[in-house]
This record gives C-alpha cells, structure tokens and sequence, in this order.
C-alpha cells in the first residue's frame, strides 16, 4: 500500500478487553524482501493552539511491528510524539505484547495487542502538536487509535524537571549498551558524552529560561537516536565481516591468493575493534566489497590464477530461489518460476539473465542444463521423424553476449522408466520414443539432470568486448505452440583467456547462421535490399573469419552481421504487412464490400492500382522497404479517395457538422468479421504502432499502452480530406502507476498525464492528455475485476465505495455508457493534405496504463463562420509578435485536484502553458 489508510473493517484489541483500536489509522507495506517502513515513514499529527503552560499527559492506543518474524524482531522506531517550542517529546510505541483478538476472533499467539502508550511532557504556552510517527523503524506495519490529551496543571521544576527526567534516560541507555559490551565509535561517545554535560549544567542552572532548556532536551533526545543508530551501525559491521569472510571460505575461490582483499577484510576488523569505523559508511561496506572483490578476481583470470567465472554469478543453479536472475517480460503467460533447484519458462516470451561486469575481454565458456518442449509430449512424438516436422522446432535458446545456442528437446533424453512417477509414457514417435517415458514436470527434469550431469547438457562459446560486459542467460523470443515450456539450470562459466578469439568466431558463426536462414527462406516474402545486405555481410563475416578475427574485424562484423538481421527482420515483417493490405483489399472488392462505390470512377482507379501494379509486385520480389511505404501510401490515398466519394462534405457546417468517421480505418479498433458480417473482430487495420508497445487492439476491441518499453505511439495518416475545420472525438484515460500508486498521486495533485492524442496537419500541431483514470470513480463495478480503493484516498467523496476499472472489459462498458470522452478540433489547410492523428505515451512510470477506443472525425467546412469556439492555431501560438502565448490549459479544483473542466460553481484554477516554456495560472470563479 505504501500510503496512510484508515482501517475500519477490522478491530484489535486486548485479550483483557481494555484496550481496543477499531476505525484506526494505519501505514502498511509488504515485509517480503525485508520490508519495512525505514524508508517509508508514517507522520500523522495534529496542531492545538492556545494552550497553557504546564504538564500533559497524552496516550494512545498503538500497533507496530514486523509481520515478516514477529517472534524473533524486536521491533524500534515507532513513537507517539509531543512537540512545543522547538521541544519533542517521545514515548516508544512499537508492539510489545501478542496474543490479542483480531475481530470476533479469540485470542491468537499472531495477533498483537494494542498497546497502551503513555507520554507526559511539560509544555510552554502556545502551540502543541501532537501525532503519531515512524523514525528509521524497522516494522512493517503500524497504526494508532483512541487519542487522550489531559492537562496535570502547573508543576514544580518545570522545563528543567523534563530536561533532567530525559538525561537520566540517556544516561541509562549508554550505561545498558556498556554492560552489554555494545560497541560504538570512540567518536560518537565522545560526542555523546559533551553533550550530556551541556544539558546537565543548562538544567543546574537557574538564569537558563525554559526555550532553552526545551531545545536541549530535543538534543538529548536525538542524541540518544545517534547512539543507537551507532550502536546498530556496529552490529552491521559485525554481521558484513562475517558474511564476507564465510562466502570466502565457503565458496569457489577460497584457494585464491586475493591480498586486496583479504586487507580490507582486516581493515574492517581493525576499526570495529578499535571503535574508530564511522557509522555513517555501514552501507558503503557491501558496495566496496564487491568492488575490492572484483577486482581481485579479474586480476585472477587475467594471470591464469583461475578460470572459474561460475564464483562471481549469483545463485547459477537456482538453489532455493531464482534470486540473482533478471527477467524481462514481453508476452503470454508471464510465468517465470523455480522449484527443484531449477528455473521454469512457461508459455511466455522472456529473457532470463545476469549481466556480469568488470570481466577481463576476451573467450567464455558457457555449459548449463535445459530443454525447450515445443508443446505437448504426445504432440511432439506424433510430428518426430516425419519429412517437414516444424512442430518439434526448438524457439529457445542459452546465450552469452552474442552468442545463442539452441537448448535441448525433451526426446534427447527419455528414460526407460517412470522416474519418480512424474514422466509420460510415450506412444508415438517410432522405436526410438516408442514405450520411452519423458519429463513431464520438474520433479522428473531435475531428477534426470542431477542423475546425469550429461542429461540436457550444452556448451557453447561467447566473447566479451573491453566494456568488460557478460550477458547470459536464457531466451524465448517468440511464442511457441501450446504449452511451450523451457527448464534450465546448473550455468556455469569459464574463461578461456583475452588471446583466445574463439568465442569471437562462435558468435560470428552464429550470427552468420541466422543470417543465412534468413537469406535461405523462401517461404517469407521479403525485399531484394534485405537480400542483398544479408548475402554481403554473411561474405564479408565469412572473409574476416578466414583470415583471422581480430577485435577489431570482430566488432565490425558483428555490428554489420547484427544489422542485417534486424534489416531482414524488418523487411519480412513490411511485407508482409502490405501483402496482407493488398490481398484484403482485393478480396473486398471480389465479396462485393467496396461495391457502394461501384459507380464511381475512383472505384475504377482503385482496382486498377492493385491488379496492375500492386498484385504483380507481390510475385515478384519487392524492392525495399522504402518502396513498401510508398506504395502503401498510394494504396492509402486511392482507398480514402474512393471512400470519400460517398460523404457529403458540401453542406457541412458548425451547426451541421458532417460525420466523416469512414475516412479513420478501424476507428473502434474492430472490423467486420468476414465469416459472420454482424460480428466484429479486433483489428489495427490502417494504424502504425512503434516498437515497444502492443502490437494488437485488446480482446474488448480497444487499443492501450501497458508497461511499455521507451516510446509508445499508435497512428495513422489520413488522405482525401477536405479544406476546413474539423472535430475529433474519442475515449480515452490515462492511469500513472498502479491502480494504488495513481490514487495516492491523484490525491495529492501530483499524479502525472503522460498520454495524448494528437493530430498533424501540415505545419499545425494540435494535442490533448488523456483523461486520468479518476475522472470517474464509481460506487458499483462495471466488471468483476474493477479495483476497490481505500475512502482515504478520496477524502472530499460522499461515495458508499470507491471502484475504478482495472481491465479492457470493465474500460469498454465504461466507454459504452459515454465516460472518458474528450475532443478537440482542428484545421486542414488544403484539400488532401496528409492528416496523422494518433495516441503517444513519451515517459513511463512503473505499470502505468493508458486505454483508449472509439474515434469519431467531423466536418465543419471552411470559413471564419465554421470556426469553432474552441479551435487554437497550432501555427500562431508558438510564435506571435514575439510573446508567448497559451499551447495547453490544465483546470484544477480550490483543493487542487485535477478535473477536465470546471463543470459545477465554484472557484477553479486554471493553469496556462504557455509556448516559451513558462507556466500562468489564474483563479476562476464559475457561477
């Protein structure tokens, strides 16, 4: 959660009925990893003014504490809290008993008790503040309830009583930690020790008024957190040197001569015995560690010392875990995982890799374990052997920097016998798989490998440049059939040495291998250019190999092998694109859907664009991808031209604007589907999406940008339009973050609106942000996976519950009843001027989610008296006689909350950005 909630739907109380906490408030985040709230610190508190001078006592029911191992983690930090003149006071509030009574539940051993803090200050008159915080804590979840504040009345001693009551406290904390033999700094005693004295003759002295005494019992008090931040500092200390000097001996190079090393070790010894480490650098320790350590072993292999790389990954056979290894999702199920001491891929596009650093260049050496299962073993058996078998086609692959290798098949290895009873029996696939049984889930996978370290066993070489990178790791990059599955473990590296090019060769090869398939299918149509490009520098890799790779010819083919790869790429996928257009095209116009405009001539010209010129192109070998777009261009022009001949733009005017919507194609991100006419089928057809975002309209036939990568952008250029003004239309919310995280930001004014729709004509520019996905909050659900959200975060509704859709389903029935809706208008200068309209998403934050359907165009016609009341020029608000005027307004709320648009009375800001950059804002009153 990460933000201040109010709980009411669960109370907590004693299990002597005294105290209890219900309708509390509450700070809660995940102890997985070790979480907690140090970094995240709970502040909650309130002012009261006027008050008199003398003694106070003020209570409160609290809970703090760490839920990831309540029975063995004290917990600290937690405080209720008095402030007056400069002077805080605190009082422990942390979890100190369990044992309580969670609802209507009887007492559990895991439930804590509300604890009873009790705080007594001495205040001067005026102000108090009181509250409830977290300071460098170490609990995960914490809350209070039932604040009491009494006024005791004047009391003997006043401020300097208080000042001494705080230096006994501080002198009891030092004197526990010496009997305890506690280390701290020399320095922070030293420090300690001075500034007791100084608040001890403050107190004994009567011309000291109280102000002063105040602020020096707040620095007693942040004294005494110094001194246990110091002594915490040590116990780290501690705790790092034996860490570090058991992975040492326990690991792979505890034989290794590593004297940096092993002097840092001592110097961390010398300091903690001799109190002179300062606290300060306790999370510098691990950094310089592993820098040190580094080090030490590059030197190692460099000098042949060692050849094992192996020592420096982290968790190289998923014992226990997969932590240590990074994992970029891209499509399907999203399930990497690990079990058996091994990783899992299942159905899902991905890499799974560490990246080494401050390796020395030159040959590696990687070995591992793992299999590739294309789909079902009864599958895969029923294809194997037969001429043409695609189905058993191994889609993923070890890899090191540049180099990739095919993991194993499943069939590689089949057993004889039902191993621990978790293989299948196969039935198919002729004598050799016949009556043979093969894994069919990790248990069986790991039992094998372990068995036989030959089992699914591959090696393969690769080479790191002098940036001293090593990538490696598995990947699947692109979907297989059903139930495509990979497994891999045991990676292990070694070095071969900086004068060893044969991991240079290997990628090489490699690369020359993929380019080769490239070049050699003929099953993909492609472009003569990407032909080319591929046949030369496959010749050119080859050449450089035969005469001797250096470092130099090595980066040079592999940049240019790298290159023409992504170029064929590029080009089967383009022409692929256009021979999809084309071949659509002319079917609708042989099942008789273009045959409105039968009687036109454009009709004619269309037809005659694509029989003649673009069919004939197809059984032949295109050009180059530039000519793909160019001829998709004129396909574009004579589709919108012949669909234009059927709207009457003549008597458009801004009292009866022409609906012009069958010039956007796929508006709603949908087309007919050809098999059932009143159906439709999610469709992108005529838009143009960049890499990194999807590359498909959703199953609601909607179109969003989730966890995108870079540059998100969906677009398309329309062709055929008249001169004029025009209006388009659409639904559409931004969302920045997760559902939680927007919230909070939305609630605090802070929450971002990174996604626009746009439109280019010509020289003009115009845009408009997306809605925020709290422009409209719901108490019902327009789905079942909409999102609750906690009343805190919306602290002006009246609203029974807070509910915001959370998938594609629950945005269209949002979009059907007309929610989200925004416009803008916009002028095309000349008659068939190229117009681009689309949707991009430059920054992203974190599972931020933008979604957006159902665009709609409208026609005004031309002339100041079709002008709308809302059109800007792009054109004369970037530059007019030189001043600055208004690109873009943002409306906001008195309490600063965001909103389209005033729509109610009230006092509103609206907040004008204006194109030299600057930012005006100008109070508005709506009656």
């Amino acid at each position: 959660m990460g933000s201040i909630g109010h709980q009411s739907g669960t109370s907590y109380e004693t299990a002597d009925n005294k105290y209890k906490m219900d309708h509390f408030s509450e700070k809660w985040v995940t102890s997985a990893n070790n979480g907690n709230l140090s970094g995240n610190p709970m502040d909650i508190s309130q002012t009261l003014e006027n008050m008199p001078v003398g003694k106070y006592r003020l209570t409160a029911n609290t809970i703090g504490y760490w839920q990831g191992d309540w029975q063995n983690t004290v917990p600290h930090g937690v405080y209720v809290f008095a402030e007056n003149n400069g002077t805080e006071y605190r009082a422990e509030a942390h979890t100190i008993e369990f044992g309580g009574i969670r609802g209507t539940e009887a007492p559990a051993e895991g439930t804590p008790s509300p604890r009873n803090v009790i705080l007594e200050f001495f205040a001067l008159e005026g102000s108090i503040k009181i509250g409830f915080k977290t300071v460098n804590t170490n609990c995960n979840w914490v809350g209070v309830d039932n604040f009491k504040l009494e006024y005791l009345g004047l009391v003997e001693g006043g401020m300097a009583e208080e000042l001494n009551k705080v230096i006994t406290k501080a002198e009891e904390l030092k004197a526990k930690y010496d009997t305890n033999q506690e280390k701290y700094s020399i320095a922070g005693e030293e420090k300690f020790t001075k500034m007791l004295q100084a608040a001890k003759d403050a107190a004994s002295n009567p011309e000291v008024d109280d102000k002063t005494l105040g602020m020096l019992l707040t620095t007693v008090q942040t004294g005494m957190d110094t001194l246990t931040a110091d002594v915490n500092a040590y116990k780290t200390l501690n705790q790092k040197i034996q860490d570090l000097s058991n992975a040492w001996d326990n690991g792979a190079y505890v034989d290794l001569d590593l004297p940096d090393y092993e002097q840092f070790l001592i110097d961390l010894e010398t300091a903690r015995d001799g109190r002179t480490f300062n606290p300060a650098e306790v999370d510098s320790i691990q950094p310089r560690a592993d820098r040190i350590w580094m080090s030490g072993i590059k030197k190692a292999l460099l000098n042949g010392d060692t050849d094992n790389v192996t020592g420096i990954m982290n968790n190289p056979g998923f014992t226990g875990s997969k932590d240590g290894w990074k994992y970029d999702f891209v499509s399907g199920d999203n399930k990497f995982n690990y079990g058996y001491n091994m990783g899992e891929v299942y159905q899902t596009v991905c890499d799974v890799y560490q990246e080494l650093e401050g390796l020395p260049n030159g040959t590696y050496e990687v070995t591992l374990q793992g299999f590739y299962r294309p789909t079902l073993n009864s599958t895969c058996a029923s294809a194997w052997g037969l001429e043409g078998d695609t189905t058993n086609d191994i889609l993923a692959y070890a890899f090191g920097n540049n180099t990739k290798a095919k993991l194993c098949h499943p069939f590689e290895c089949v057993q004889d016998t039902n191993t621990v009873n978790n293989c299948e029996q196969l039935t198919a696939g002729g004598a050799e798989l016949e009556g043979k049984w093969t894994p069919n889930g990790m248990a069986s996978a790991a039992a094998i490998m372990e068995a036989n370290p030959d089992a699914y066993k591959l090696s393969f070489k690769c080479y790191v440049e002098d940036d001293g990178k090593l990538r490696v790791g598995i990947t699947i990059p692109q979907a297989g059939l059903a139930r495509y599955w990979a497994l891999f473990d045991n990676f292990q590296i070694k070095y071969a040495g900086a004068d060893d090019m044969s991991g240079a060769v290997s990628t090489i090869n490699a690369l020359i291998a993929e380019a080769t398939d490239l070049l050699n299918n003929e099953e993909a149509l492609t472009t003569e250019e990407a032909k080319q490009t591929l046949g030369a520098a496959i010749e050119a890799a080859n050449n450089a190999i035969a005469e001797g790779l250096t470092l130099e010819t090595y980066k040079a083919q592999n940049e240019a092998l790298n290159a023409a790869i992504k170029g064929g790429h590029d080009a089967m996928s383009a022409a692929s694109a256009f021979e999809t257009l084309v071949t659509e095209h002319i079917n609708n116009f042989d099942t008789g859907v273009y045959d409105p405009y039968s009687s036109k001539a454009e009709y004619g010209k269309f037809q005659d664009l694509l029989l003649d010129e673009m069919e004939p192109a197809l059984a032949q070998s295109l050009e180059s991808i530039k000519w793909i777009e160019d001829a998709t261009m004129k396909i574009d022009k004579a589709y919108a031209t012949m669909v234009s001949t059927d709207i009457d733009f003549t008597g458009a005017s801004i009292n009866a604007p022409a609906d012009v919507t069958a010039m956007i194609q796929s508006p709603s991100f949908s087309v007919p589907d050809p098999n059932d006419p009143s159906k439709e089928l999610s469709s992108i057809k005529g838009w143009v999406t960049t890499e990194g975002n999807n590359a498909n309209a959703t199953g609601a036939q909607s179109y969003e940008f989730y966890v995108g990568k870079g540059d998100a952008d969906i677009h398309q250029v329309l062709y055929a339009l008249p001169k004029g003004y025009y209006r388009l239309v659409y639904n559409g919310f931004y969302r920045a973050g997760g559902a939680v995280e927007a919230a909070v930001a939305h609630r605090d004014s802070t929450d971002a609106r990174n996604a626009k729709v746009y439109v280019e004509a010509g020289d003009g520019k115009w845009s408009k942000e997306l809605a925020s996905i709290f422009d409209h909050v719901n108490e019902y659900k327009y789905d079942g996976g909409d999102f609750a959200l906690a009343d805190s975060l919306f602290p002006e509704s009246d609203k029974l519950y807070h509910f915001v859709v959370n998938n594609v389903n629950g945005t269209k029935a949002a979009f059907d009843e007309g929610l989200y809706e925004g416009n803008f208008s916009f002028y095309v200068s000349e008659n068939g001027q190229p117009v681009t309209i689309g949707v991009s998403k430059k920054e992203v934050i974190p599972n931020d989610w933008a979604i957006f359907d159902n665009f709609r165009l409208y026609y005004y016609g031309d002339g100041d008296a079709n002008k709308p009341g809302d059109f800007t020029s792009a054109i004369e608000d970037a530059v007019t006689d030189g001043k600055a005027n208004v690109v873009s307004t943002a409306w906001y709320t008195i309490n600063g909350v965001r909103v389209d648009e005033p729509k109610q009375r009230g006092i509103y800001i609206r907040q004008d950005l204006m194109s030299d950059g600057t930012k005006k804002s100008v109070k508005v009153i709506v009656k």
